[in-house]
């Protein structure tokens, strides 16, 4: 797909944790943090709205969710409103499709917010309500929920290539430290050290608690704007260049090779050639990890580092990138990251600057997965790469932080991810 350029112009997140919100007061809540955010929008001049929500007929027992968000947040879409789901990656499709909506003339001013109440009174039901993202008549009676088939993900890659408990540990360790600094995730004010990780409870062998994201609550929310309009919102944008997606399987008869996740690399292939750049291009990459051994093998299926690589990858960096959650969360961070303390103009002063120029266009087509920004983006069960960047960040709440530059990057690889 081609069309006309579009950047997100400002986001905003609620605080995540075991909350005792419901769905609908957080939506209103990340609404009017949103509007906070950036001051210059009107609700009238949001057109569209995209809601990415996995399951809340199971967790909120409520249907139809994206009018209730647009009555929630005060807004009228009157261009596009709907609701996108792809368990993880829900959100990050959502931004996905408010992007393909600006790009082709549908829409001129996108809101695109993920909302998620996970916590419920009983873990058996929440539990149960998780194993119905995969073929439940036939992977749900083996128990096929996340953490045994990321534990299946994670002996197979022991078994292959050698990798260890210690290995996993380091990327929980690392993530978790990262969101000492934010104090919207989950576990901000917990420290939890190497040797604390490797002792917590196995919950499904080899994960123990530390190599599990947690059930969380909360919300957030981006808006996208046509590259006509970006000027009145804010001063750095942040470009969408390439995107890409695919599906290889559901049932997990037809997964092939757990320690080997193709379809991410074709995705990854996609955006990277959407955008012109290559994986050797990267400064930044903020990579979904819902389980430690998942951040793991997307290193080695983005071509971070070689396959069976991704353990001592994961060991040698004690200041690296990576992230899990919601991928508004992950565009909210990118955002804010890539102009601190960079103040909205006002809109008298907006049509005088020239920063907001959009990047040279380049045939784009769509589908949520992999996301790639002129100044950084999103992810979730897909990747977001920002060229250029010089700051890195990640953790494994559903909120993000900055972090140091990790020294050392192998040649030919991300430079901000060795």
């Amino acid at each position: 797909m081609s069309g006309r350029a579009v950047a997100l112009v400002g986001g905003a997140t609620t605080p995540f944790g075991v909350r005792p919100t419901t769905w609908a007061e957080m939506a209103q809540e990340v609404g009017a943090a949103l509007f906070r955010a950036v001051p210059e929008l009107r609700t009238d001049e949001v057109d569209s709205l995209f809601v990415g929500a996995a399951e809340p007929e199971r967790f909120a027992f409520q249907s139809h969710v994206a009018p209730l968000a647009a009555e929630q947040m005060g807004l009228r879409p009157h261009r596009v409103i709907q609701r996108t789901e792809l368990a993880c990656a829900s959100g990050q499709s959502a931004i996905r499709s408010a992007y393909a909506a600006i790009a082709s003339g549908l829409s001129d001013v996108a809101v695109a917010v993920g909302v998620e109440k996970m916590n419920l009174p009983s873990m058996a039901e929440a539990n149960t309500s998780m194993g119905c993202v995969m073929d439940r008549p036939w992977d749900g009676p083996h128990g096929a929920t996340a953490p045994p088939f990321f534990a299946m993900v994670a002996q197979r890659h022991m078994l292959e290539y050698g990798t260890t408990e210690e290995q996993l540990a380091a990327v929980s360790e690392k993530n978790h430290r990262f969101a000492n600094s934010n104090p919207h995730s989950q576990f901000y004010s917990k420290k939890f050290s190497k040797e604390k990780l490797l002792a917590l409870p196995l919950v499904a062998p080899p994960l123990r608690l530390g190599d599990c994201s947690s059930m969380t609550d909360g919300a957030a929310a981006v808006v996208l704007a046509s590259e006509e309009l970006v000027s009145r919102y804010t001063d750095a944008p942040a470009w969408i260049r390439g995107t890409g997606q695919y599906s290889d399987f559901h049932n997990l008869a037809h997964a092939g090779s757990l320690s080997q996740w193709p379809g991410l690399s074709v995705a990854a292939r996609e955006a990277l050639g959407r955008a012109r750049i290559s994986v050797g291009d990267l400064d930044v990459a903020e990579i979904h990890d819902c389980f430690t051994i998942s951040e793991i093998v997307e290193y080695e299926a983005l071509g971070l580092c070689g396959p069976g690589e991704g353990g001592p990858f994961a060991a040698g960096m004690s200041a690296a990138t990576w992230s899990s959650t919601l991928a508004a969360a992950c565009s909210v961070a990118a955002i804010h990251s890539a102009r601190p303390g960079s103040p909205r103009r006002s809109r008298s002063t907006a049509s005088s600057r020239s920063r907001s120029r959009p990047p040279a266009r380049h045939p784009t087509r769509s589908g949520p997965s992999c996301t790639i920004s002129r100044a950084a983006r999103t992810s979730t069960r897909s990747w977001s790469i920002r060229p250029g960047a010089r700051r890195e960040r990640g953790h494994q709440d559903p909120a993000h932080v900055r972090h140091r530059r990790v020294p050392g990057a192998p040649p030919g690889r991300g430079r901000g991810t060795g």
